[in-house]
């Protein structure tokens, strides 16, 4: 089962692009939010389960900030978060095949 991961999401209020690229600058690799410009980038040359992966894990990054409120987290405390709940949603969808 594969994810359908559409070019353009509305999502806490707002409405996201998502946009494939081949490099992202900085440290993470697989994906990036850019908040004010209502931007999702995933790198196109990971493999699929990473992308459907990260394209959660950039959601939840959105969730935190805009419907929790919580943009006082420093970096590592919200990324420790997101990627522990990304990772499970995640497996939750893939392993009861909730995915399309």
């Amino acid at each position: 089962m594969v994810m359908k991961i559409p070019k353009k999401i509305h999502f806490s209020g707002f409405d996201y692009s998502i946009q494939e690229v081949e490099k992202l600058d900085g440290g993470d690799n697989w994906g990036r939010t850019m908040m004010g410009d209502k931007k999702i980038f995933l790198n196109k040359n990971i493999d699929i389960q990473c992308k459907e992966e990260t394209f959660i894990h950039e959601l939840m990054h959105i969730a935190l900030r805009h419907t929790m409120g919580w943009e006082q987290l420093e970096t590592n405390q919200e990324e420790k978060l997101v990627k522990a709940w990304s990772m499970n949603i995640y497996g939750i969808l893939k392993d009861n095949n909730l995915l399309k």
